[in-house]
């Protein structure tokens, strides 16, 4: 069950209450968890962001989680979980701008609940699963620019047009981590994005990772699809 209630044009809260049942091998434990859980989220969420073919340019986007899982067969708290997605543009000129992103999850109880970090919508330079962890912290900053606002190539089967190709310089910094805290690693590099029309857009992004000491001189090259933070 989800409700929303909006308290103005750009701002809603978001509540959803729902169950299910897991059966789970605790390989560690040696034991089988079989277990009925009932989970209950609320979020405040921000977005009054104005965007172009390939993402954001303007505004602010905010989105801001508690979530709480119990089980209902004894009533022991499961997991908590704690989000905060916050998103800033500012605008540089008509198809311009500097873009930041701070991410921050954390998550405990009995059994953590667990996200996937890494890859081209987050972390760059590392893959799409670098991490599976209860615990982010994550900084991202990008500059926007536009290269060729129309390109049009003739193919034997029609023609094909990309509506906008941007480019981008980013810097990516932050950390996630199980028990041990490890510290701050990052990484920076240069992207390019292709819009499809308002369908999809292509990713293209060069970056190199460090650790505040060392830079890998090994770029990493990612190529996917999706809109820009």
């Amino acid at each position: 069950m989800q409700l929303s209630y909006p308290i103005s044009r750009f701002s809603r809260v978001e509540t959803s209450l729902f169950a299910r049942f897991r059966d789970k091998d605790m390989f560690l434990r040696r034991r089988r968890l079989k277990q009925g859980l009932l989970s209950n989220f609320v979020s405040y969420v921000y977005d009054n962001s104005l965007w172009e073919a390939t993402g954001p340019l303007d505004g602010r986007r905010i989105n801001l989680t508690l979530g709480v899982t119990a089980s209902l067969h004894d009533q022991r708290l499961n997991d908590v979980v704690a989000l905060a997605d916050i998103r800033n543009y500012l605008r540089l000129g008509r198809s311009s701008a500097f873009a930041t992103r701070v991410f921050g999850y954390v998550s405990g109880g009995t059994d953590p609940r667990r996200i996937y970090h890494g890859g081209s919508w987050s972390f760059r330079g590392f893959s799409r699963r670098e991490w599976y962890t209860p615990n982010v912290v994550f900084i991202s900053n990008e500059l926007r620019f536009p290269l060729i606002n129309r390109l049009q190539l003739g193919l034997p089967i029609g023609n094909l047009g990309f509506s906008a190709i941007r480019g981008a310089l980013f810097y990516d910094t932050g950390a996630a981590w199980e028990e041990d805290y490890q510290g701050f690693i990052g990484s920076f590099g240069t992207g390019l994005r292709f819009g499809l029309g308002r369908i999809i857009t292509l990713r293209l992004d060069w970056s190199y990772r460090h650790d505040y000491e060392t830079i890998d001189p090994d770029p990493d090259f990612d190529f996917f699809f999706g809109w820009n933070f």
